[in-house]
C-alpha cells in the first residue's frame, strides 16, 4: 500500500511540475522572445494594429524555428530548477509559508465574487485590505490568533467576516 501511495503521490507531483514547466518556457517564447524578435525586425507584435485597423500578424509564420526555442526553454528552465533544489535553503520553507498566508487573503474577493450573489467591489477591497493589513501587522507583533495556527489564517478569517458585512 504503502509503495502505490508513493507513485501516486510522485505521479500527482511530476505532473504538475512538467505541466507547469511546459506552461513557463511557451508563455516566455510566445511572449517575450517571440516579441523581442519582431520588434527587432520592425513588425507589430501581437495585438498590435495597423493603421487601417488590421492586424495580419497575429500568429507566427515560423512555428518550427518556436517550438525549437521551447524546448530549449525547457532544458533551460528545468536545469536552472534543479540547481536550485540542490543548494540548502531553509529559508524557503519559511517564504513559502509567509507568502500562502498573504495570497490566501485575495481568495475571499474570488471565491466570494463567483458565489457569493450580495458580493460588491466594495467588498471586495475592504475584505482584501483588512486582511493583507491583519496579516503583516500579526506577523511584526507575532501574534497567532488561534494558537498554532498561523497567523494569517486569523487574518483571514476577519477577512472573511468584514467581507460578509460590508456586502
Amino acid at each position: 500500500i504503502f509503495g502505490i501511495t508513493t507513485t501516486f503521490i510522485f505521479a500527482a507531483a511530476l505532473g504538475t511540475m512538467d505541466s507547469t514547466l511546459l506552461s513557463v518556457s511557451g508563455l516566455y517564447q510566445n511572449d517575450v522572445i517571440t516579441n523581442i524578435i519582431r520588434i527587432r525586425n520592425e513588425e507589430n507584435n501581437i495585438g498590435e494594429f495597423e493603421i487601417d485597423g488590421s492586424n495580419k500578424t497575429d500568429m507566427s509564420s515560423d512555428g518550427k524555428r518556436e517550438l525549437k526555442r521551447t524546448k530549449i526553454l525547457i532544458i533551460v528552465i528545468a536545469s536552472a530548477a534543479y540547481i536550485v533544489a540542490l543548494l540548502k535553503l531553509p529559508m524557503m520553507v519559511f517564504v513559502a509559508g509567509f507568502v500562502y498566508q498573504g495570497v490566501i487573503q485575495f481568495s475571499t474577493l474570488v471565491i466570494g465574487g463567483i458565489y457569493w450573489r450580495k458580493a460588491t467591489p466594495v467588498a471586495s477591497f475592504s475584505a482584501s485590505i483588512t486582511g493583507v493589513v491583519l496579516f503583516i501587522l500579526f506577523n511584526i507583533i507575532n501574534f497567532s490568533p488561534f494558537d498554532g495556527i498561523l497567523p494569517g489564517i486569523g487574518a483571514l478569517v476577519v477577512n472573511i467576516i468584514v467581507y460578509v458585512i460590508v456586502s
